[in-house]
């Protein structure tokens, strides 16, 4: 048997045999990492007003949402299941397409005149994680 093989199987016995109070903790533990992920894509969102500190905090609170939606997947994969790790792919599309809009936005430097008139595609961007991992925590938790 291989050294995967037997870590694969000690993962799904270690899932198998959790009680349902570290199950629970286990639950919200993600959603929590998952929540973390939104808030700091809130955060953006709510600076919609001061373009400029917007600029300041757009990658690094991106990169922070991405590390804590990376968390949030392992997490899940350890401890409920690969399927639903898999599912996190909706949330990860639209971190993407907030990626490629951070990428246009420092292209222009960061100007303040260039994300103003950028706006509603950054919006969009910002509000469909928001709603992906909204309705990722409904279907599956």
């Amino acid at each position: 048997m291989s050294i995967s093989s037997i870590i694969n199987v000690s993962l799904y016995l270690d899932k198998f045999f959790l009680s349902k109070k570290e199950k629970k903790r286990r639950k919200l533990e993600v959603i929590n990492t998952l929540n973390e992920a939104s808030n700091l894509i809130q955060e953006i969102l709510d600076l919609e007003e001061n373009i400029e500190e917007m600029a300041h905090i757009l990658e690094s609170n991106y990169k922070k949402a991405n590390d804590s939606l990376d968390k949030a997947k392992d997490l899940i994969r350890v401890y409920f299941s690969k399927r639903k790790a898999n599912k996190t792919k909706e949330m990860y599309l639209r971190l993407s397409k907030l990626k490629i809009e951070i990428a246009y936005i420092r292209d222009n430097n960061y100007e303040t005149e260039f994300i103003q008139g950028y706006m509603s595609e950054l919006i969009t961007a910002l509000t469909n994680f928001i709603y992906a991992k909204d309705n990722y925590i409904n279907q599956y938790f």
